[in-house]
This record gives C-alpha cells, structure tokens and sequence, in this order.
C-alpha cells in the first residue's frame, strides 16, 4: 500500500509500496551521532537550502508500513513552495521513489532477498540530496565512529580528500550536480580521478545520492562480508564473483546490497546475543 505525505492537514505525495520510516532513517545512528542528519525523540531534522537561504525542517511519522503517514513541515515558512521543497527532500532522503514493492515481486524468488523483504517490510535505503556532502560522508564514514571522523582529529590523509574535493568543486573543475545526467560508467571515471575516491566510493554515490537502482559496490569490505555470509557460508568472495551474483538482480542491485547490509546487522546482534 502507500504512504501519504501530510503537509499541514492536506496530502501531497505517496510512495510506492511500503515505508519504514523508523528502521529507514535508524541509519543515521549507526556509526555515532550524525551532525547533519538529526534524529532524536520519534523527529527527524535536517536544513535544506531553498531561494539562497538555509531553512530547517522536521519529519514525523505514524503508522504501520503499509500505512505511514509522514508529516512535513517547515517552522517560520510562509510559502507554499518552501514547504514543497522539503517535501521534494524528504522523498529523497526516504527514499520514496525506489519502487520497493518490484523490488518485493523479485525478491520472493530468492530465498535470502526472500527472507529479508518480509522480516524487514518497507525498509528503504536514506539517499543523500547533497553530492558533496555524500562524498565527504564516504571519506568520513571509513571511520569507526562517525562523531569522531566529523571532528578535527579526523586523520590528515583523508582531510586532504575532502579539501581537495572542495577545491575542484570550487574552481569550476568537478561538476557534482551535472553527475546526474552522466550514465554510471562516466560517473565513476569522473569520481575515480579525484584522489582518495576509488570505485566503491563512486558507486556508493551512484546508489545513495543519485538512487540507481543497477549498481553494486562490490568493493567495499561490508558489502563483500554480506555476500560472503548469506551466499557462500563464510567463504571469501572476489570483487567479480559478488557482482556477477548481483548482476542476477538487474535493476534491483541497489535494494538488494541495502537488505543484504541489513540482514547482516540483525545477525551479526543475534550472535553478539542482543537478539534479532
């Protein structure tokens, strides 16, 4: 079923098929307290920039999945199309618009995905609306606890990623918002060539900022340990063996990495004995 959008007692959107909001967004807890993604006491809150201004927003929500209701709204806004742009934000950043329920149908032949779509109904991936500050959480998310990577004691290599990051973005160099439009292959042979951004980076961006749905970081290390647990018992799995696994998913790959990384928290509480 859909989720209905609520902005001051009148519906504006729904997204297809069922939303988790809660379990969706309890990724920004994960690695520590996240500065720029604020979640605490049933709210979300985030700023966005709308007509050259920086304004703030809050998102709640109530409900089962298969019947969310998420209120948006903008404290202080008194146009109509601020409160839109937050809405716009809050699909993204949930991201609504990943068709979950294809996702579902598909995975019901897979005795894993299988699995993982009914114990975890309407969890969705958070996408990035940011490209820059997507990047610079790939940099910074390499660290154990995210508080700690967003401070100055971050390592020196890694804050030399990012200034060098900013100082093309600036100079004109990097067009981040202009990725959008480049198929994946161009946006990985653009990432890549700014330093310290491998392939797994550039594909974590093409899955969590732009939301392609056919990309599978199966270079990054907890994608890799994913596989290895669900598909191969343990065993070690090459970079091409997992995306050959993937590349059965088709369109779906980016749903399926987001499941396969969940399932592998739950079992990895489970064993730690904190339960499912």
């Amino acid at each position: 079923m859909d989720a209905t959008f609520v902005v001051s007692g009148v519906a504006s959107g729904v997204a297809s098929g069922p939303v988790d909001v809660a379990a969706t967004l309890s990724r920004f807890h994960l690695w520590g307290e996240d500065p720029v993604n604020r979640l605490s006491d049933g709210v979300f809150r985030r700023a966005f920039k709308w007509g050259g201004r920086w304004r703030g927003y809050e998102l709640r929500w109530s409900g089962s999945p298969d019947h969310a209701r998420l209120t948006v709204s903008v404290p202080g806004a008194r146009r109509a199309a601020v409160v839109d742009g937050a809405v716009a934000e809050v699909r993204h950043v949930c991201g609504l618009d990943l068709d979950l329920a294809a996702f579902r149908d598909a995975a019901a032949g897979d005795p894993v995905l299988g699995g993982l779509a009914t114990r975890l109904h309407g969890l969705r991936p958070t996408l990035s609306p940011s490209p820059f500050e997507m990047l610079v959480s790939s940099v910074c998310a390499q660290q154990v606890n995210l508080s700690f990577a967003f401070t100055v004691r971050a390592p020196t290599r890694k804050a030399e990623y990012v200034v060098g990051l900013a100082r093309q973005v600036v100079a004109g160099e990097l067009d981040l918002d202009g990725l959008g439009s480049r198929s994946n292959d161009e946006v990985i042979e653009r990432l890549t060539a700014v330093r310290g951004f491998g392939r797994w980076s550039a594909e974590w961006f093409l899955a969590r900022c732009l939301g392609r749905d056919d990309v599978c970081p199966a270079g990054d290390l907890a994608v890799r340990r994913a596989f290895e647990h669900f598909y191969a018992r343990g065993r070690a799995l090459d970079e091409p063996a997992i995306r050959r696994r993937a590349a059965r998913w088709g369109s779906h790959q980016n749903l399926a990495v987001h499941y396969l990384l969940a399932g592998r928290r739950l079992a990895s509480v489970a064993a730690a004995g904190g339960g499912a």
